[in-house]
């Protein structure tokens, strides 16, 4: 019997050896979880490149890309620990954290910065031979406003807002951009939102077989909606950014932010953060981004704390960001370009 209890000891000892062993690399950033957007968004293609580049540059560490219904969702799923990793909206990620709207008694309390990436804009796209001039104009029609959990959503409802417009007052459909863009093209719907880097995917192959139109922001919706919500930015779309756009679109923005779950370990973190700076010309040229960003774009206006991994990086470079990035300090950009 005293054999039995050794034996039975010892094998307990191993299991739980084992378990230990399998929790530790469970808990592991070899295999890093990534949300980003739809397939048709920017966050899906720059996370696809950031991919390439840490399969390249960092040893036995992945990033498994997952589509997601945008920077919303991302947050949440960071905060229940189904993803390691995001891009999310800057205004989203203030809401996260501060527990406010979408977040209201549900703060995201695990969530941190590495680098603000660029600029989103917002673009409401309508078919070229629509009578849709203005925003105002939207009242009555078939319009997306982006998927339920989406960070766009949001946007969609504050210039709604800002323009005398409720929800109620136009035929809501919740589509993904892929999905909005076909609508549009077969007349299903009269226009969709999308805050996304410019040039966007969708909307560029939307553009080759129909022919759209943009929406200016006339200046009085703009100022009510930078008054109201000032992580907003003034932006602009060069004339040119698809095809047959002869003029500016003015329009807001927000940064879109590589964030993380702040349990992930700062070598990792710190890593990833030198390959954004590092190949920022290869994931320029990968992506749909214009400009690459600098240290200081990088650094301020972010609604978050940075990750001490991401810290660590910073400080390499002569920035320092252990002071905390929060600032509501208005500046007008250029979409999808350095404004520093």
């Amino acid at each position: 019997m005293a054999k039995l209890k050794h034996f039975i000891s010892v094998i307990s000892v191993a299991l739980l050896m084992i378990l230990l062993a399998g929790c530790s690399s469970m808990n592991s950033d070899s295999v890093i979880r990534m949300g980003t957007g739809g397939v048709g968004g920017n966050y899906y293609q720059y996370g696809n490149v950031l991919a390439g580049l840490v399969q390249k540059d960092m040893d036995n560490v992945t990033l498994d890309v997952q589509t997601t219904e945008g920077s919303s969702s991302n947050l949440r799923l960071i905060g229940k620990g189904f993803l390691d990793m995001a891009i999310v909206q800057n205004d989203a990620l203030y809401d996260a954290i501060q527990g406010k709207r979408d977040f209201d008694g549900n703060p995201v309390d695990n969530v941190q910065a590495i680098s603000a990436l660029y600029t989103e804009t917002l673009q409401i796209v309508v078919r070229k031979d629509s009578d849709i001039r203005t925003i105002s104009d939207l009242k009555g029609r078939k319009v997306s406003i982006g998927e339920k959990k989406s960070g766009v959503l949001r946007n969609a409802e504050d210039v709604l807002h800002a323009a005398g417009i409720s929800t109620s007052q136009i035929s809501v459909q919740n589509l993904s951009f892929s999905d909005s863009a076909k609508e549009l093209a077969s007349g299903k719907i009269d226009a969709f939102f999308v805050m996304a880097g410019a040039p966007t995917t969708a909307i560029s192959e939307l553009a080759k077989e129909t022919d759209i139109r943009l929406l200016s922001m006339d200046d009085t919706t703009r100022k009510v909606l930078l008054r109201l919500h000032p992580e907003y930015l003034e932006a602009s779309l060069p004339a040119d950014t698809y095809s047959d756009q002869a003029d500016p679109v003015s329009t807001i923005g927000v940064k879109a932010v590589l964030v993380c779950d702040s349990r992930m370990s700062e070598d990792t973190i710190s890593g990833i953060t030198e390959i954004l700076f590092k190949h920022s010309n290869e994931i320029q040229y990968g992506t749909n981004e214009q400009s690459a960003p600098t240290l200081e774009y990088a650094t301020s206006d972010v609604s978050a704390d940075f990750h001490a991994g991401a810290t660590s990086y910073y400080k390499s470079k002569k920035v320092d960001v252990t002071a905390g990035s929060r600032s509501t300090k208005k500046k007008s950009v250029r979409a999808s370009q350095d404004s520093e």
